[in-house]
């Protein structure tokens, strides 16, 4: 599960553990307590409505609580160790400070979340082409042999509905 910083305590927080997707919720995107992602701790243990958050309120204890100071953002509001981030998410946009305010990339840091990002060569040699098609001996058929396994078999099934 990706990371995120908590809004209020500055910590570093879990997207399954926390408030984070909940917060683009349309019951919640109005409120001015619930706008903002939180760590389970910073996330009042009582709803608008005075119903009890169930788990919320208190820290989960799953890891340790720690500073996301130091750590990269993504385009996303998730939280990276490394400029690297994921290929999987958006770019790195900086490194939180202390008071939560985000520090530019350096130069070299830009190139190392340029390189992660970039697109991967595909090797054609390691996959056969999607119209391969395999023999019992595991080598690939040839056009031909492909071709005669289809004609035939079609004459077969020709052969059938005339008989019919």
């Amino acid at each position: 599960m990706p990371l995120y910083r908590c809004h209020t305590c500055g910590c570093v927080e879990n997207t399954a553990l926390g408030w984070f997707h909940c917060r683009n919720m349309s019951a919640y995107k109005d409120d001015p307590v619930y706008k903002n992602p939180m760590c389970s701790e910073c996330t009042p243990n009582r709803f608008t409505d005075g119903s009890e958050a169930g788990r919320y309120g208190k820290w989960h204890g799953s890891f340790n609580k720690t500073s996301a100071a130091g750590w990269y953002v993504d385009t996303t509001g998730y939280i990276w160790e490394t400029p690297a981030g994921s290929h999987c998410f958006g770019p790195i946009i900086g490194k939180y400070a202390e008071d939560g305010t985000i520090i530019p990339l350096t130069e070299e840091e830009k190139k190392i979340n340029e390189e992660a990002h970039k697109p991967k060569p595909i090797v054609q040699d390691k996959f056969p082409p999607p119209h391969v098609q395999w023999g019992y001996d595991g080598k690939p058929l040839s056009g031909l042999a492909v071709g005669r396994k289809w004609v035939s078999l079609s004459n077969k099934k020709s052969k059938q509905k005339k008989k019919k």
